[in-house]
């Protein structure tokens, strides 16, 4: 396993759109939570490369959420979602004079809608999933949330397949990881626990993209107490419990932990 020494800052920029949001009741997820209901957007965080430009991290809502039949209908039901299209990732962009065939990469961090929404937007974008997330893509399981319907038909032929070897090939502080460039700017690592084969991805060593390892800063503490509903539709509750241990440990240590339903503010986090 390689190492990691230094540091070196490629990454030049870090925007955050919030494309689409569900409203949940926190009461219904955690013991002892006052009654809140919460708006959750459905976070993408661009990132600009100093060598190979535009990276999506995930792509939010789609508008198709409500026309996919009866699990939307289901999946919309449990979670109410909001989404008009100008919410969605390709609309945004276009409106800071970004051309969505400027996205180099898309990393999903895994394959719920809420993740996967905009993909369609980009077909000359390299997409960066798992090899757990593709497992689960040839055969999901029912609390996978996946609507085969947002997958457009370049998928596979843009797909890279992060394998268990790569992803372990590089050494960190808080986990194995792959360096996506080789030159420490974007550490890819598999995070279970809320989806299996989810990924995140640690960025010059400063800011974590940790999508839905957790719903938000001020609920990291609260995931012990966790329902029994919902520690059912995480994929590992065990699992996402050793995760919320490394995230508080990285928040100790400085490092800023963006999740992908947390509120921002729009742009220029870094």
């Amino acid at each position: 396993m390689k190492e990691l020494k230094s540091m070196q800052k490629n990454i030049t920029k870090i925007d955050y759109y919030s494309c689409g949001y569900c409203v949940n009741d926190l009461n219904l997820v955690f013991k002892g939570h006052g009654k809140e209901k919460r708006c959750f957007g459905a976070g993408v965080f661009l990132l600009k490369h100093a060598e190979h430009g535009y990276i999506l991290f995930d792509t939010g809502y789609t508008t198709d959420i409500y026309n996919c039949g009866f699990i939307g209908k289901v999946y919309n039901l449990f979670n109410p979602t909001f989404v008009n299209p100008e919410d969605m990732i390709d609309q945004q962009l276009k409106a800071d004079n970004i051309n969505p065939d400027e996205i180099r990469y898309i990393i999903l961090s895994h394959l719920h809608p809420d993740h996967i929404g905009g993909l369609c937007k980009f077909p000359n974008a390299k997409v960066i999933i798992s090899y757990k997330a593709y497992e689960r893509y040839q055969a999901p399981h029912l609390r996978d949330l996946f609507i085969k319907q947002f997958i457009p038909e370049f998928f596979e032929t843009n797909l890279i397949v992060l394998s268990e070897s790569q992803l372990t090939s590089t050494h960190t502080a808080y986990f194995p990881a792959c360096d996506m460039f080789g030159d420490g700017s974007v550490l890819i690592s598999n995070m279970d626990g809320h989806a299996y084969g989810q990924i995140c991805a640690l960025v010059d060593g400063e800011v974590f993209l940790a999508a839905d390892t957790c719903w938000g800063t001020d609920l990291i503490d609260k995931i012990p107490s966790m329902k029994f509903i919902p520690k059912k539709i995480q994929d590992d509750y065990s699992e996402y419990l050793n995760v919320s241990r490394i995230l508080a440990r990285m928040k100790n240590d400085g490092i800023r932990l963006l999740f992908s339903h947390d509120k921002y503010n729009r742009k220029e986090i870094l």
